[in-house]
């Protein structure tokens, strides 16, 4: 993942989504979530955008337990991830 270019990051996020190609989707947003050069607030919501297609899609709540844990790692007052 290149740090300076969301757009392109944003588009194929979208295209897969739309594709319902899961796998590649987790593992673009898995990507996104774990690389250091991007910013906390969009490594944040790629972990939440994965929590969502885990629980939405592959009924995995381990998976969805497991990417909120990471998102409140980086953000923990994040409003969304206080519960």
């Amino acid at each position: 993942w290149a740090a300076d270019e969301p757009d392109a990051h944003d588009a194929l996020v979208d295209a897969l989504s739309e594709r319902s190609a899961w796998p590649e989707l987790i593992a673009a947003l898995d990507g996104l979530a774990s690389t250091p050069e991007i910013s906390t607030e969009r490594r944040v919501a790629a972990y939440k955008r994965l929590a969502h297609v885990r629980l939405e899609v592959l009924g995995d709540d381990d998976g969805v337990v497991r990417e909120l844990e990471s998102a409140l790692a980086l953000a923990p007052e994040d409003p969304d991830l206080l519960l």
